[in-house]
Parts: structure tokens; sequence; C-alpha cells
């Protein structure tokens, strides 16, 4: 008698990285189980950690899965990765972070994918963010697969932890590119892509896992090398790659400058990363990106160890943060020209909250050149220094000038800053 096709089982296999991962550890475990009673292969790969994440992994049952457990010192995420693909020997390979979680019945969804239809080489779903407490913060932002390929220039649209595939895959495109720190996910969808059609990609229509976002993550902890890592992949597989990388990267650099780990200026960060980015980008391209960010008021204003956050053609909208990081002996004092450029004239009231608490308060005239000034406190040691300045009143430019299309609450515009 034939056996048809669906009346087998398909073997799983789930690879788990981790390094130093036991707060996190114990959901994302967890997660892995099936409805149907199938034995499920766990491929912990641990990177020597130094916390509890082993006893946490083989101290706890995990009904209807089979933990096993590797730790030896690997040479970054995407060769520990490989190493348990290797190491499993399963129809279908599953790839789940040890911070991320499978929601309920994802595992059986792609499995009744794979096993309805043999064609299928992938399946992926749509997957949905959460934060350190396991709370919900939005979703990920998950396209089909018929989706045109060149749409990867904007970003992937992939949730990894959503991904499942045969293990022939590995056959047909190789393993994780492990000369990559952290787009080798990225690079991999990429090739998926090229090398199978659409139908041979499949997708679930509901939510099939969790990842979770928080400062310890690759993709946090190293925004430069995520940024020109995309790029390059972006220029390897599809012929360059766009501007708002490295447009998105500054906005990321603005928000944490200068409290930093670098001593450069902000200046010379985005030199030297435009430098290696300037290979993966068309020459018109890239040189319209120098002219956008030569005019961006983020960085005219900014100086080494001090930045302001207004928006980039230097205006404020009602709150704009300055942040100083100085050391003993060295200018203290900061003068910001502004200018109220609104269309009619009113008091602007001003309040300047510094980071000890310290709250000033002053008030200008809307239409009127003004300046700011800022005294941090004396220090014998490296110090970290904020202010906040906050105002009430703005103005709207479209509703207040004919042929604007300004829809910006204003307040003031910021043309310069030194520091005496």
């Amino acid at each position: 008698m034939r056996t048809s096709f669906k009346s087998f089982k398909l073997t799983i296999s789930i690879i788990v990285p981790s390094y130093n991962s036991s707060a996190f550890l114990l959901p994302c475990l967890k997660s892995i189980q099936s409805r149907t009673n199938r034995d499920i292969k766990i491929h912990l790969i641990d990177n020597c950690s130094t916390d509890d994440t082993l006893q946490v992994a083989l101290s706890h049952p995990f009904p209807g899965t089979s933990v096993l457990v590797s730790s030896q010192k690997d040479g970054g995420a995407a060769e520990a990765i490989n190493k348990g693909f290797k190491l499993a020997n399963s129809a279908i390979i599953g790839w789940l972070n040890s911070d991320d979680c499978y929601a309920s019945g994802a595992i059986d969804r792609a499995l009744k994918a794979f096993q309805e239809n043999p064609k299928l080489m992938v399946v992926y779903g749509k997957g949905s963010h959460i934060d350190e407490a396991g709370k919900t913060i939005g979703p990920y932002p998950t396209l089909p697969p018929k989706t045109n390929i060149n749409r990867f220039k904007d970003g992937s649209f992939i949730c990894q932890p959503t991904v499942f595939f045969r293990r022939q895959v590995f056959s047909d495109i190789g393993y994780l590119d492990e000369s990559l720190k952290t787009a080798f996910d990225f690079d991999f969808w990429l090739r998926i892509f090229q090398h199978y059609s659409k139908s041979q990609i499949g997708f679930i229509d509901s939510i099939q896992a969790y990842s979770r976002l928080h400062q310890q993550t690759l993709t946090r902890r190293f925004r430069q090398t995520v940024a020109l890592e995309s790029m390059k992949v972006i220029s390897d597989h599809l012929g360059d790659a766009p501007a708002h990388w490295m447009l998105t990267y500054f906005d990321e650099l603005c928000e944490r400058y200068p409290f930093v780990d670098e001593r450069e200026s902000l200046t010379e960060l985005l030199k030297s990363t435009l430098a290696k980015a300037k290979a993966f980008m068309k020459p018109t391209n890239f040189e319209q990106l120098i002219k956008t960010l030569q005019s961006d008021y983020r960085l005219i204003l900014a100086k080494p160890q001090i930045f302001m956050s207004v928006q980039p053609d230097g205006w404020v909208s009602k709150s704009a943060t300055i942040r100083f990081r100085y050391g003993p002996d060295v200018p203290r004092t900061l003068k910001l020209s502004c200018v109220g450029g609104w269309p009619e004239n009113r008091r602007l009231n001003l309040n300047f909250l510094s980071s000890d608490g310290d709250l000033q308060k002053a008030a200008v005239e809307s239409q009127e050149e003004f300046v700011i000034q800022l005294e941090a406190p004396e220090t014998t040691t490296e110090s970290y220094y904020v202010w906040k300045i906050q105002t009430r009143q703005s103005f709207v430019p479209a509703k207040a000038l004919k042929k604007s299309k300004d829809t910006r609450s204003l307040s003031f515009k910021v043309l310069n800053l030194t520091i005496e």
C-alpha cells in the first residue's frame, strides 16, 4: 500500500544560541512546545555563559522536547548558529534567539504548512516586538513572499524567529555568512528569495513569534555595524543601498551623542562611517546624502562632547535637550544664539531644567533674536550634564503663512552654539 506524504510526521529541531541568557531563557524554552505531542529537539548553543544559563536549560523539564546543550567559545553569533544547524539532523529547522519566544501553536502551524505543501522550502509568519518584561510594543513590519525582492532595500520584512525551513536549504544556498557580525540573517533571507521561487516560500498569516527588544541585543549595541553590514548585503545582492540607512544611523547617533563610548566629535564619527558606506551607494545618491547632512542643524550645532536635539532645520518644537560631557578645567558656559521668527509678535516663556534639578525661567519676544546662556557646574572628574528647554508657546507655519505647507508646531530656531 502506498503511503501519502501527509501521513509522515516531520521531525524538527530548534537552534537556540545563548550567552548569559538566564534572564530570558526560561520563557524562550517553554515556548518551544507542540500541541501534537511531537518530539522537538532543542540545540542550545552556548558561548561559555558565566551566569545561570546552563542551569536554567538543564534543571527545568520542557515537555515534548529534548534539550541538547553545547557550551564552548565561539567566534560570533553566526558561527554559533551555524554550529547548531550542522548538529541538527531533523527535516525542519527553526532558529529562536534565547531572548525571543514562539507564539502559542507556532511550531504546529509551520509544520502543517510543510506537511500540506511538499514544495515549500521556507515558511515564515507575522512577528511582534516585546520589551524586557514581555509587554507587546508593536508589530514587526512583515510583508508576504509575493513582495518584490527590492523591498529589502528598505530593510528586512522577515521577522527572524518566525522562520522555519527544510534542511535542504543549506545544500541549496549554504549556511550563514560568518564574516557578518549582525546582518547574517538579512543576507540569508536575500539568498533564499534569490534562489527559490515565490511558490516555494510559505507565509502564515498569524503571529508566529515575539522578538524582544532590549539594550543588550546586537541591533541595539552595534548600530554602526548594523547599518554598514546591511548596506553591504543590499549592495552585494541588489546593486546599491539607499541613503536612508545612513540617515537612520545618524538619527540614532543623535539620540545618544555625546554619551557614547567613542571620544570623537559627532562630525568625525559620522565622517568615518560615511567613508565606509560610500562603497555601497550610487555616487549621485552619496553626494546628495552629504549635502543633506551638511545642512542638518543637529550636525552644524554639535561640538565635541556637546549635542542639542533641534530639528534638522534648527527649529525647536516646544522642547529640546542639550547633552554635555566634560571634565575639569574646560570651558563650561554654553551660549545659544536663537531667533523666534514668528509671523506675529508674542511673548515666549522659556523654562530651563538642568539634570541636578535647577529650574530657570526667561521671557523673550517671539520675533526677536536672543541669546540663551547656560553654565555647567565645576567638576573634578568626567561629568555628564543635561539641560531641557521647554515652552508652551508655538506657531504652525501652514496656519500663519499662506504659501507654507509646514504643519509643525514651532517655538524658536537655534542659529549657533558656542562654548566659553
